[in-house]
């Protein structure tokens, strides 16, 4: 028999389900408004040929629904007839809120996952060792609120698909991208003195120079999945596998450490070596191997997509950079502004 995993806290489900949200948010804000309301996602995945609007909207139903569900279990009126199911299905009820207001649609479904979220915090723990009886069947609370947190999951995953795909981008247009967000990393360094890069934080305690090299630890590794698409030897990923007890932080640490040794020189020749790999890779596949699955940094997932993420990652810690910088420029031109008074 294998190990019993222990029950989660109130806390920890409450916080998986806040921290899934603010990642399909995240992702979201990758969509242009006119993109969330008018175009599919995609095909082949159930809903994904809903506007991302449409699909907000059935996280926002979902969410009250299934607390809603909960709270009668808890309070024992489900026990003997169970729960109402839904009068109409999800392709029905995403044909009528595709005439809400995007900003009702964003808004209710904030309020319904905020209010799942506090459902699930002020859980006694007690409460969910418990199966309750719903009608002929017996219903988890827990199984439903780790539920809640995949179903967010899984539709984020639909608007990953979209927001790195060859048909929202075109070839040309996903290439321009890439090549644009990179010199925009790689530009963000541009006359910065070596010890401001050594000692600024930017991201956390990262100071310049750590964020480069995150950067470069996560490229090292992406280049080596591309290059070797779709299944790398396991030997040459050895360094990124995940371990015993990993966090992501401490994976990063990890990473940063095996490169403590690096000057920012090398780091920039090591992101511009990457980079370059990466593009060869680009520009010598074709159009079905960019719609292909393989490994990717986060499991199985799909060429242009994984892409797509790679230098999303990059976009992300440049505006760290660049938003440090904007405001040393400040600085400098009010007091620029107080000497010429």
């Amino acid at each position: 028999m294998g190990d019993v995993q222990p029950i989660p806290t109130p806390a920890q489900l409450a916080d998986e389900l806040e921290y899934s949200s603010h990642l399909f948010w995240e992702t979201l804000a990758e969509m242009e408004p006119e993109e969330i309301e008018n175009r599919p996602l995609g095909s082949g995945a159930d809903g994904s040929t809903w506007s991302a609007k449409a699909l907000v909207a059935h996280l926002a139903f979902w969410d009250d629904y299934q607390r809603e569900r909960m709270e009668a279990a808890l309070a024992g009126t489900s026990q003997a007839a169970g729960f109402a199911r839904p009068l109409i299905d999800n392709d029905a009820r995403a044909l009528e809120d595709a005439n809400r207001p995007w900003t009702e649609v964003e808004q209710a479904a904030k309020s319904a996952r905020q209010r799942l979220v506090e459902f699930a915090r002020n859980l006694s723990p007690d409460l969910l060792a418990q199966e309750y009886r719903e009608g002929e069947k017996t219903f988890s609370v827990l199984k439903q609120l780790q539920h809640m947190a995949r179903h967010v999951r899984n539709h984020r995953r639909e608007v990953q698909a979209y927001c790195g795909s060859l048909d929202r981008w075109g070839r040309a247009g996903m290439r321009k991208m890439m090549a644009e967000q990179h010199d925009n990393l790689m530009n963000g360094m541009a006359g910065l003195t070596e010890e401001t890069m050594l000692t600024t934080p930017v991201c956390g305690v990262w100071t310049i120079r750590d964020v480069y090299a995150h950067v470069l630890s996560w490229n090292e590794y992406c280049s080596k999945l591309l290059r070797q698409w779709p299944e790398p030897d396991p030997e040459t990923i050895q360094e990124w596998a995940w371990q015993e007890g990993d966090t992501m932080a401490s994976m990063n640490d990890r990473f940063m450490a095996a490169r403590t040794h690096l000057t920012m020189i090398e780091i920039a020749d090591g992101l511009t070596t990457e980079y370059r790999r990466m593009m060869r890779v680009f520009d010598r596949v074709s159009d079905v191997d960019l719609h292909s699955e393989g490994l990717t940094w986060g499991g199985p997932g799909v060429m242009s997509t994984f892409f797509y993420e790679i230098f999303v990652h990059e976009a992300e810690h440049a505006a760290q950079i660049w938003a440090y910088r904007a405001g040393v420029m400040e600085e400098e031109a009010a007091l620029n502004r107080s000497n010429d008074s």
